[in-house]
């Protein structure tokens, strides 16, 4: 810088809003006056540039609920810390700027830099330190990881300024009421329109827009890109958040700026028209208007414009992509002394960024489909039960199937079943009605082990022997003399050797065998007094067997009263009998009109005496 006595002087001016949308405000910016320290300019204030110059920062915070805002603010401070500790090492004794000192980490080149180019580096460093910061504080905190912040940071220094910037918030000079953008955005929507992919036109409908590809901590190496650009007398500096470029158009603002004498009204016309337009996102503005004897007046040739700063021993960042129509190298007809100062030019249509992602992209699509296909097709393993079911004529059903697995044939049957790994549900049903006959069982099929268990039917559901009824108890005449088929074991003393009687359809459970000798032998001897009520004997009792020989006809061989229990045990016997029970069908017709022998679904009840009861008239 040059020590001439002509002083430039800054007027500058920041506020920031929070919108319409947006609950809290993650932006933050800060203004440092280098040679005082001096940070509050909420409202404008001069300021007389010193060799130490002034630090104007925009940052825009994202990542959540508080965790942006806590990005953007770490960035802002750790910007004026560094730099005021930057500018105090280089301070002399007397309070004047030193000639800084030759660096060993620096190339050659660099060693004897001048201070605009050392200042500049600083800048860049305190980028990048703070990056560190917001990384390492993210990794720390849970609820912290992911924040981040872009950061767009100017250095006024003598009659030259330098960006540093990371993500997409902006840095605009307007000169003689024409406003130029003196950073590039990185942004997907910028990369495209600068590769070709789309048109400006289709940029402005992009709907990945907000989509960035850089920020402060979200990774921890990062690319500070510089740019610079020399001022003349009456330039307009600002910086702003996405919030404002997002929705007002590079016309409005440039119309704001070169007609709004006032700096203060400037920014509340900014911001407003934000609001007017919807207000997204938050709001941030940082104005500065540049005069004073130190700084020439601009010529028709001054055309601000975007190029990049290459500092010394250094070589041009090959990874940017910018627009067509610029190039590395000293601009032509730059004077003597001018800094290195290089316009970047596209290396490739797409960009390495673009390169990475898409082989990144097929790397993780490789690994994914080596991992997880043979899984897919990976055959199930599958295990064995052995299942006994003890009665048959039941299906086998397992985990309520769409069909059973079996059907049982045989008593204590064991079927093998081939299950899968895991927890199963075994249960009988009817194959009649499909109702569960059993206690489901649960069971665990494990890999390389088999199960065994047994089903059995519910005590409700057991078989039980069904009593079948013999159509000759109707009470016809026509069953008449089959009914004394049941009082077969009864033996006539005056017939030869005993003869069976005929088999009796229902065969009665031994512990009701007194009462089955029993019940028959009342209904014999209510027919019998039916058929002859003339010469009805007396009553004869269970236990007298002398009382039966009275009878004269040979029909009533079949209605004699039972013998003594003690021929009971032969009731299988009987069955010989069965061609002498048919001689009786001559006497049906005289049977066969009273129905008397109804009252036989009536039981008797045995006497007092151990005999049975009388059975009622008819």
């Amino acid at each position: 810088m040059s020590d001439e006595n002509p002083t430039i002087q800054v007027r500058i001016v920041g506020a920031t809003d929070v919108g319409l949308i947006r609950e809290h405000n993650e932006d933050n910016f800060i203004i440092v006056d280098l040679g005082s320290g001096e940070t509050n300019f909420l409202e404008p204030r001069d300021v007389t540039l010193t060799d130490k110059g002034a630090m104007l920062v925009v940052c825009d915070g994202m990542g959540g609920a508080a965790a942006g805002e806590v990005a953007s603010h770490m960035a802002v401070e750790s910007m004026r810390r560094q730099m005021l500790k930057y500018v105090a090492d280089s301070t002399s004794a007397d309070g004047k700027p030193a000639e800084p000192a030759p660096a060993a980490n620096l190339p050659p080149e660099a060693q004897n830099e001048s201070r605009f180019h050392r200042m500049s580096r600083w800048l860049r460093d305190a980028t990048a330190r703070a990056n560190l910061e917001i990384w390492e504080a993210a990794s720390a905190d849970l609820s912290k990881q992911g924040m981040g912040t872009t950061l767009t940071g100017l250095l006024l220094l003598g009659n030259q300024i330098v960006v540093s910037q990371i993500g997409d918030s902006r840095a605009y000079l307007c000169r003689s009421g024409t406003l130029t953008q003196i950073t590039h955005d990185q942004s997907l929507v910028n990369q495209l329109l600068d590769s070709g992919q789309i048109t400006p036109e289709q940029a402005k409908l992009f709907e990945h827009s907000n989509v960035i590809l850089q920020a402060l901590g979200v990774q921890e190496d990062i690319e500070v890109v510089l740019s610079s650009e020399t001022l003349r007398r009456g330039d307009r500096l600002m910086l702003c958040s996405d919030g404002l470029v997002g929705v007002v158009s590079d016309e409005e603002i440039q119309e704001v700026l070169a007609s709004t004498e006032d700096l203060a009204e400037t920014a509340r016309k900014l911001i407003d028209l934000a609001r007017s337009g919807g207000g997204p996102d938050n709001i941030t503005v940082i104005v500065a208007q540049v005069g004073g004897e130190g700084l020439p007046a601009p010529t028709p040739e001054d055309v601000a414009k975007y190029q990049t700063m290459t500092l010394p021993g250094e070589r041009p960042a090959e990874r940017r992509v910018f627009g067509e129509g610029y190039q590395f190298g000293q601009p032509q007809g730059a004077p003597i002394g001018t800094p290195d100062i290089g316009v970047a030019q596209p290396v490739a249509r797409v960009s390495l960024v673009v390169w990475l992602a898409l082989f990144t992209l097929v790397i993780t699509l490789v690994v994914l489909a080596v991992v997880l296909i043979p899984k897919k097709f990976k055959a199930q393993a599958r295990g064995q039960c052995q299942v006994t079911v003890e009665p048959t004529g039941m299906q086998v059903w397992v985990d309520s199937g769409d069909s059973p697995v079996g059907t049982t044939r045989n008593r204590n049957e064991t079927m093998t079943i081939e299950l899968g790994i895991g927890s199963h549900r075994f249960v009988l049903r009817s194959p009649q009605d499909g109702r569960e006959r059993s206690e489901p069982v649960e069971v665990n099929v494990t890999e390389g082990s088999s199960c065994k268990l047994t089903l059995k039917t519910l005590p409700s559901h057991d078989v039980q022997p069904q009593p079948v009824v013999s159509p000759r108890d109707a009470g016809t005449p026509h069953d008449a003399a089959p009914v004394s088929d049941l009082a077969a074991p009864t033996m006539d003393a005056s017939a030869g050797p005993a003869k069976p009687a005929p088999s009796s359809p229902a065969v009665e459970e031994p512990e009701e065998e007194d009462q089955a000798a029993k019940k028959p032998e009342k209904r014999i001897k209510k027919r019998v007094r039916t058929e002859k009520p003339p010469v009805e004997p007396a009553t004869p009792t269970g236990n007298d067997p002398a009382a039966q020989p009275s009878a004269t006809k040979p029909e009533p061989t079949a209605d004699k009263p039972e013998a003594p229990k003690a021929a009971e045990p032969k009731a299988a016997e009987p069955k010989a009998a069965e061609p002498k029970a048919a001689e009786p069908k001559a006497a049906e017709p005289k049977a066969a009109e009273p129905k008397a022998a109804e009252p036989k679904v009536v039981p008797a009840k045995p006497a007092a005496d151990g005999k049975p009861a009388e059975a009622p008239a008819p």
